[in-house]
């Protein structure tokens, strides 16, 4: 059952940071607010995905250009 009221959407951030800290933020505070972790795939780019009911939160993590890390998060419908 969706919610039409439901907005999906994303969140990007670039920055610095270290990518097992960061996959590990999600790992931890993800679950706490009742998101189940599906899959992990890749160690640069790393791609976490969890879900929820009938939604789905995909959070990529990779070193950009700039050596810098980028994050984007990324929440919607499962198919």
């Amino acid at each position: 059952h969706r919610n039409p009221e439901f907005r999906s959407g994303w969140q990007e951030y670039r920055g610095p940071g270290r990518m097992e800290e960061v996959a590990a933020f999600y790992r931890n505070t993800l679950p706490v607010h009742g998101w189940s972790l599906a899959s992990e795939e890749g160690k640069d780019p790393a791609k976490l995905t969890f879900t929820k009911k009938s939604e789905r939160c995909v959070t990529e993590i990779a070193t950009a250009d700039d050596l810098k890390l980028s994050v984007r998060v990324t929440i919607g419908y499962k198919d």
